[in-house]
């Protein structure tokens, strides 16, 4: 039988503290590492980032000229797409002899959304207050009649600018 010698180290009590110290952090760490794993929930949801959103594809007809044009910038901003009537989720169709005249129905569902005549304002107003009826139907608030003030001060002179969201202007 050999003989073995053993080595011993002996441990000052800081060294003994940090090691004892190193093992409870660890122990604990672990510890809560299993309680919060276990109770994680994973929660998922989905949110509309601007420019990733799809759009909601609308048909359009009856409109002309300028009141088309109008309806379709003020449709195209706030998140629609224009597409054939098979295809869109929404009907939309009008008038625009003097007075504009203007439908929106569910395709799928066959609802009517606004179904409503326009008068008295100038034929760009009327097709802003289709346009955000339209889109407050669906449960949004409509921007098509939104205006902007701008105030501009340059040489001691007071310059107040008003936009629409079509981008007329009107100096005052």
């Amino acid at each position: 039988m050999k003989n073995r010698q053993f080595d011993f180290t002996i441990a000052s009590g800081a060294q003994i503290f940090n090691r004892t110290l190193a093992v409870c952090f660890c122990s604990g760490f672990a510890c809560l590492y299993t309680a919060t794993a276990q109770n994680e929930i994973d929660v998922q949801k989905d949110i509309d980032v601007i420019g990733r959103t799809k759009p909601i594809l609308v048909s359009v007809s009856g409109f002309t000229g300028e009141a088309l044009q109008v309806l379709q910038f003020d449709l195209y901003v706030q998140g629609f797409a224009f597409t054939n009537a098979e295809a869109a989720q929404y009907l939309i169709s009008g008038s625009n002899n003097g007075n504009l005249q203007g439908r929106a129905s569910d395709r799928v569902n066959k609802n009517t959304l606004v179904s409503k005549a326009y008068s008295g304002a100038s034929l760009h107003r009327q097709v802003h207050a289709f346009a955000d009826d339209f889109v407050q139907a669906l449960g949004r608030k409509g921007i098509a009649a939104t205006k902007i003030a701008f105030k501009g001060i340059a040489a001691r002179t007071a310059r107040f600018t008003l936009r629409t969201s079509m981008g007329t202007t009107r100096r005052g």
